[in-house]
């Protein structure tokens, strides 16, 4: 971190200097302590140095406001029962008179980047910055934010945890990893509503997180460019709650859920259900959230349907107002899971408006996208059905009662982004 940045900087610049810089040398926890690389200006004599020094900065939740009167020059933040201030100045030294002041912003710069990296370890912090980082009232939408956030933790069995500039919300379980403490934070400072996607990232789910921050643009209507800690207006959210909570809120619980339960070996609860539900769950809504992104960024309106419990059938409207139904599913690997109930002799349609849609998520920056006619798909099946039965003398081998079918990629190689068929 530059002196320029220390001494100078808003406190949005210094906290996204050390978002990113965590988890290297220059800013880490060891042994429950903070070490992070500074300027090695005495915070009394400041002045550019040029050099570096690392400072240990332990972990608090109380301050104090505090500076000495009349010729300090700045106010200070002293942890509660502290002989020293969060800068490691001596409160011995300080022989004037000392005033305390709680409505104060901390404008000490090494107080103050300490408090920034302690509110990054222990998000969503403790204490706020003072008036510089808080509006004296709510910012719109957010009282509204928070009753629903509340409602729906309720629901999943949420953890929520209340601090000073507002709530975050997290799965009960925990992944691994230094970002598990940390989920949704809805805040009345000028973060918003912050998302933590890093910990998709860590754990090499970046399929996810990119699947996570396309909803979450989708539905705020912003372009928040930060992959990892996206943030947009509580506004943005409640302005459409039945959507943001279906299209951003629920699948984001859901999968850090789907996460815990892996990392854990055994079901979660609350959010989740078995294991296996949830991680077919989580893959079929990363499958529906590229297809529907993909359309809506050709102007096609998409809407889910109830024709399915899992929200994969769509109802999509293209620009001239034809409407097409839409029947997705998805795979990471290996071949797409469907029933043999879908296995009927059909004949060809030469204006198909039903398709079958089959998401192939095995490369995270490019998925495939396979746009089959339903009728074509369902003869498809009840012929390849067919010819295992006839190798089988008539009946499924191992459990006859059993209607799992499987599709592999070769089968449906000719309908390789065939967006055509739709009139896209």
């Amino acid at each position: 971190m530059s002196d320029e940045l220390l001494l100078n900087g808003t406190l949005d610049e210094i906290r996204d200097e050390l978002l990113r810089r965590f988890g290297t040398r220059s800013f880490r926890v060891v042994d429950g302590v903070i070490e992070l690389e500074l300027p090695s200006t005495d915070p009394r004599k400041p002045g550019p140095s040029g050099t570096t020094v690392v400072v240990r900065v332990p972990l608090f939740e109380r301050w104090t406001v505090q500076r000495p009167m009349p010729h300090g020059p700045w106010w200070h933040a002293v942890p509660e029962g502290a002989t020293h201030t969060v800068c490691t100045i001596p409160l011995s030294d300080w022989s004037e008179e000392v005033v305390s002041d709680e409505t104060q912003a901390v404008t000490c710069p090494w107080c103050r980047v300490r408090l920034i990296a302690l509110e990054i370890v222990s998000p969503p912090g403790p204490r706020g910055m003072g008036q510089e980082a808080e509006a004296l009232d709510f910012p719109p939408g957010f009282g509204e934010l928070i009753a629903h956030m509340d409602e729906l933790a309720g629901e999943l069995g949420v953890v929520v945890q209340t601090v000073r500039t507002g709530k975050n919300y997290r799965p009960a379980v925990k992944e691994d990893g230094p970002w598990a403490t940390s989920g949704i934070g809805v805040y009345h400072s000028s973060r918003g509503v912050e998302f933590n996607l890093q910990v998709f990232r860590d754990l090499g789910e970046d399929v996810i997180a990119d699947d996570l921050l396309d909803r979450i643009r989708r539905v705020s209507g912003g372009k928040t460019a930060a992959p990892d800690w996206p943030a947009v207006p509580c506004t943005a959210l409640v302005q459409d709650w039945v959507r943001t909570r279906a299209e951003v809120m629920e699948p984001y619980f859901r999968a850090r859920a789907s996460h815990a339960a892996a990392a854990s070996g055994r079901p979660s609860s609350g959010t989740s259900g078995a294991t296996n539900t949830i991680t077919n769950q989580a893959v079929s809504r990363l499958g529906v959230g590229a297809v529907t992104s993909l359309l809506e960024k050709r102007g096609v309106s998409v809407r889910a349907t109830s024709e399915s419990r899992l929200g994969n059938t769509l109802d999509v409207s293209t620009p001239d107002g034809t409407h097409f139904t839409l029947y997705v599913k998805t795979k990471r690997a290996g071949d797409w899971q469907t029933d043999t109930k879908f296995a009927i002799r059909r004949e060809p349609i030469a204006e198909e408006s039903r398709f079958w849609v089959l998401v192939d998520l095995a490369s995270v920056s490019d998925p495939g996208f396979y746009v089959v006619p339903e009728w074509w798909m369902q003869n498809d099946i009840y012929e390849a059905h067919q010819r295992y039965l006839d190798a089988h003398g008539g009946r499924r081998a191992g459990n006859p009662d059993s209607t799992h079918h499987a599709i592999g990629p070769a089968r449906v190689e000719s309908w390789s982004e065939r967006w055509d068929l739709l009139e896209l």
